[in-house]
């Protein structure tokens, strides 16, 4: 499998980096390398260490803007909570349904519909769960509850 199978797509990231998902993985999309390349780069961490440290300050600011994290599903999976308590859902669940992965949480009460998303990959199928549950307010309650 390639590598972008396995971490979210360039479009994803963005979100994820604008919805303030943590920035520090072990793969990146540099989309400032499509002016050069035609199509973003995805780079390891290391690569991206070493262009930093080797840049004048003008183009890592540069570089910053350009730069998304490109978390695998098992990244993102670490950052969506097991269960969402005080509501009517069982605890996550992730399958292959129809050649997509689907990560949901079933829903017990007949009331409220399972929140449920797929797609053709893991990670993205979970990165837009992260995403539906931070503009929900639903990561909030779950990291204060580990507090």
């Amino acid at each position: 499998m390639r590598l972008e199978g396995i971490v979210v797509n360039l479009e994803l990231a963005k979100e994820l980096k604008a919805s303030s998902y943590p920035q520090e993985t072990n793969f990146y999309w540099n989309d400032i390398a499509q002016k050069v390349t035609v199509k973003p780069i995805l780079m390891p961490a290391e690569e991206l260490d070493f262009i930093e440290a080797h840049s004048t300050e003008d183009f890592k600011r540069t570089l910053g803007k350009g730069v998304f994290a490109a978390p695998i599903a098992s990244e993102i999976g670490e950052h969506l909570p097991t269960t969402i308590s005080g509501l009517d859902y069982m605890a996550i669940t992730m399958e292959r349904r129809n050649g997509k992965h689907v990560v949901r949480y079933p829903s017990t009460n007949n009331e409220l519909r399972e929140i449920r998303f797929e797609d053709e990959t893991e990670a993205n199928a979970r990165a837009k769960m992260w995403l539906f549950l931070k503009q929900e307010n639903l990561l909030l309650e779950q990291s204060q509850e580990k507090n």
